[in-house]
């Protein structure tokens, strides 16, 4: 009887999560799918902005707490940047309160 040999996972991988405002958070969906696949080859992972956000949900394993909170804060906000929102004495882009809040969210 042949036995079958297996052999290691070659970490070969390096996955970077960019930034870009809310749509970085898509990263979430996309790695929904790929994470069992692409993890175990990962040797490094490099983040900034929204996508350091995206990366430690994942990596949390709070990935549909997450997303479910995120669509929940992005509902109805069609713009990285709002002008209009200076006016109000708020800053223009509101992501960085929506990454700080998702990732404290239990």
């Amino acid at each position: 009887m042949a036995t079958l040999s297996r052999s290691p996972i070659t970490r070969d991988l390096a996955l970077t999560f960019a930034g870009g405002g809310n749509r970085a958070f898509y990263g979430i969906g996309l790695m929904s799918r790929w994470a069992d696949i692409l993890f175990p080859r990962v040797a490094a992972i490099s983040s900034v902005s929204a996508g350091a956000a995206v990366i430690t949900t994942l990596l949390s394993g709070r990935r549909k707490e997450a997303r479910d909170y995120w669509m929940g804060r992005t509902a109805g906000i069609t713009k990285n940047f709002d002008w209009s929102r200076l006016l109000h004495g708020q800053r223009p882009a509101p992501q960085a309160a929506i990454y700080r809040d998702t990732l404290l969210e239990d």
